[in-house]
């Protein structure tokens, strides 16, 4: 039982690791392109959200993106019990709320991650063939990109109260520290009580997405030690 309990300690710390551990990955890493015609795309709320996410590389606006965070809820009722799709577009959801916030002044790589995290929800929906251990890649893939960018978002909204240019990474832990080095100047408008909100929900959401992560390793591990 001991080695069992070892075991799962150290599938549970790999999986920490991953997601809050350092990463060379940037959040400027090629996104893959939105597909304009995609013929398996016959399941209809799918096929909203994904002109919604063409429509905002033309215009943002508040009726676009109300329409972008409706259609999503739409999918996480849809999906509630699938514990891949739930926590990207709670991801989805997120990204969107900053986009919508702020607009023009949201972070430069908003809409990139936005849409990396659409095809990623994309192709786990519509490849019916797609292995369970490949869904879960593309899941921790945009959960990094997602933490890098929330990283980015810290950093400049602190060197916009800062008043200061330069890097700013005291108080930031280690991953952010990577990507504080935004100038006074690019920080974002601060409303203090959207910024809380969006964080406090960006939090929340990182805290189940852990949750789930650690409910399917012990139902992994209860599944391994029954055979």
């Amino acid at each position: 039982m001991e080695n069992n309990t070892d075991s799962f300690a150290e599938k549970v710390g790999d999986r920490l690791d991953e997601i809050f551990g350092d990463t060379e990955e940037s959040v400027e890493e090629p996104v893959p392109e939105v597909v304009e015609e995609n013929t398996d795309l016959g399941y209809y709320p799918l096929r909203f959200l994904k002109a919604t996410v063409l429509s905002i590389d033309w215009e943002i606006t508040d009726e676009v993106m109300a329409r972008f965070m409706e259609q999503v809820e739409r999918l996480k009722e849809t999906h509630s019990d699938d514990k891949i799709l739930v926590p990207m577009l709670q991801m989805l959801h997120s990204t969107g709320k900053h986009v919508r916030v702020y607009r023009e002044n949201a972070h430069p790589d908003s809409l990139k991650i936005l849409k990396s995290i659409y095809v990623g929800v994309e192709k786990v929906i519509t490849s019916k063939d797609m292995d369970v251990q490949d869904k879960k890649k593309i899941l921790s893939k945009e959960i990094t990109k997602f933490q890098a960018l929330k990283a980015q978002i810290a950093a400049g909204q602190l060197a916009h109260v800062s008043g200061e240019t330069g890097t700013v990474t005291k108080n930031l832990p280690d991953s952010a520290s990577k990507t504080a080095t935004a100038p006074a100047d690019a920080g974002y408008p601060m409303d203090p009580e959207i910024t809380r909100e969006f964080f406090i929900s960006a939090f929340g959401e990182l805290k189940e997405t852990i949750q789930k992560e650690f409910d399917l390793l012990r139902n992994e591990l209860k599944l391994k030690n029954s055979k």
